[in-house]
């Protein structure tokens, strides 16, 4: 009698459409790693924060774009949400320029919203220091709710992603 391992193996020989054939050369891709193309943009010494947000929003549930203490852009799942530029009551963190330091979402986001509209166990919130132009300080908060291990791979390659922006805007 044959074992079941021989059955099975010979179920895939004698089927068209279960003896795929394996390809050793398939190469598994990072979906992250797209966000690299934010660090071939040339603004020389100002970046187009919002341009960059633009190109960030389809791996984020949320990006919103601070000047000073105001919102002045805000991406939601992939589009951007027109309206007016509102006033924010938030104490920003001391951060390095282009650091991406993890916020508590729950009073981060309630800060900004007035609301609770993201859930605090299903969403991660990410603050990155843009710096400072022409005498104003902008920000970028980032919330995904894609859960760990992956997070982790999404925040790395914004890192890294940031890192070659960081180099090509002070070079």
């Amino acid at each position: 009698m044959d074992s079941i391992i021989e059955k099975i193996e010979l179920l895939f020989e004698s089927s068209p459409l279960l003896g795929l054939k394996f390809d050793e050369n398939i190469k598994l891709e990072n979906q992250y790693e797209l966000m690299n193309n934010i660090s071939y943009f040339d603004f020389g010494k100002n970046p187009n924060w919002e341009l960059i947000a633009s190109r960030l929003s389809p791996f984020f549930d949320c990006i919103i774009l601070c000047q000073d203490a105001r919102v002045y852009a805000l991406y939601f799942q992939n589009q951007k949400i027109d309206h007016p530029i509102w006033a924010v009551d938030i104490m920003w963190p001391k951060a390095d320029y282009l650091s991406v330091l993890k916020a508590d979402t729950a009073p981060f986001m309630k800060k900004i919203f007035r609301e609770k509209i993201f859930n605090p166990k299903k969403h991660s919130t990410f603050l990155v220091n843009l710096g400072t132009q022409e005498g104003h300080d902008f920000k970028m908060v980032l919330v995904s709710s894609i859960a760990e291990p992956w997070l982790s791979v999404k925040i790395q390659t914004l890192k890294t992603a940031l890192e070659k922006l960081t180099f090509s805007i002070t070079e």
